[in-house]
């Protein structure tokens, strides 16, 4: 699976990038980088790779990747922060889009604190009996 970052991006984002998909569960088989729309190489984009669109981008060429995407029905991810932030959540982005738990966003883990009776959600209560049974076990 390629993974796809469209827009401006600096030189050592780009390299600090390299580095760390490396240690990403199921890491890319490759990195492109595009920065404008019309690129011959962005028919390439297939709706299985994963796709990130710098929230740095001009907003001019910004408008035009999301028409692009848009339009060839390929979801996206737009990365806002600077680049170490925008690097955090390309990680968990990605995590999320090979449905891996193992670099998902601690502080969104816990989805309900309440009655348990009418959750129904069966990932809010594996993630309980999770903590209640490593809570149980001796350390």
């Amino acid at each position: 699976m390629k993974l796809w970052v469209l827009g401006a991006c600096e030189a050592p984002f780009a390299t600090d990038l390299q580095q760390a998909s490396s240690t990403w569960p199921a890491p890319p088989s490759s990195i492109a980088f595009l920065t404008l729309p019309g690129d011959a190489a962005s028919q390439a984009i297939r709706a299985h790779d994963f796709v990130a669109l710098m929230g740095a981008t001009p907003p001019a060429a910004q408008d035009s990747w999301r028409a692009h995407l848009l339009q060839a029905r390929l979801p996206f991810q737009v990365l806002y922060g600077d680049s170490a932030q925008a690097l955090q959540n390309l990680s968990f982005a990605w995590s999320s889009h090979v449905r891996s738990q193992s670099a998902l966003r601690p502080e969104i883990l816990p989805r309900w604190e309440g009655v348990c009776e009418s959750c129904s959600d069966p990932e809010c209560e594996h993630r309980l009996f999770s903590r209640l049974l490593a809570q149980a076990s001796p350390q």
